[in-house]
């Protein structure tokens, strides 16, 4: 287990890696969630990835390490593709204005999850948000970015 401000990182992320390329064959989609940021052992799970969804908030460091993660993902090599979701929208003090136009002169596709309550209070309790709070702004926006994510994979 990798603990919060663990400098091992980069060696976990290999690690996790090198376990999903032995097991992958058993599986039709394998999901693999990378730390914040843009750090060592990100672009070699970038590389691992053919579909590459990038979270991001409407924050200034948000939007720095989404436009640094956009700048590894054009070193990588074609056939991979990027989706970005911009998740807290509507936070107070926010940067969307910006985050959106990088977006668009990105050509990236891209959806948004609201600010909603209800996120923090099933962490809280220990709940999953879609189930516990099917009718949630957060929920309904996450099913929906679920489905078209689906939708956008299997055309290929």
């Amino acid at each position: 287990e990798l603990k919060p401000t663990t400098r091992r990182t980069a060696v976990m992320i290999l690690k996790t890696l090198n376990h999903v390329k032995k097991r992958m064959e058993n599986y039709e989609y394998v999901i693999i969630d990378v730390p914040a940021g843009t750090g060592s052992g990100i672009y070699a799970a970038m590389d691992f990835s053919k579909t590459i969804v990038a979270v991001t908030e409407p924050t200034r460091l948000g939007l720095m390490d989404l436009k640094k993660l956009y700048k590894l993902y054009k070193q990588l090599k074609d056939g991979k593709r990027i989706f970005v979701v911009v998740n807290k929208y509507g936070l107070r003090g926010e940067i969307i204005d910006e985050v959106e136009e990088f977006l668009r002169e990105s050509g990236l596709k891209w959806w948004s999850i609201p600010y909603d309550e209800h996120v923090v209070e099933a962490y809280v309790r220990g709940a999953v948000l879609v189930r516990d709070y099917p009718e949630s702004p957060s929920a309904i926006s996450i099913r929906n970015i679920s489905e078209e994510l689906m939708r956008s994979i299997k055309e290929d």
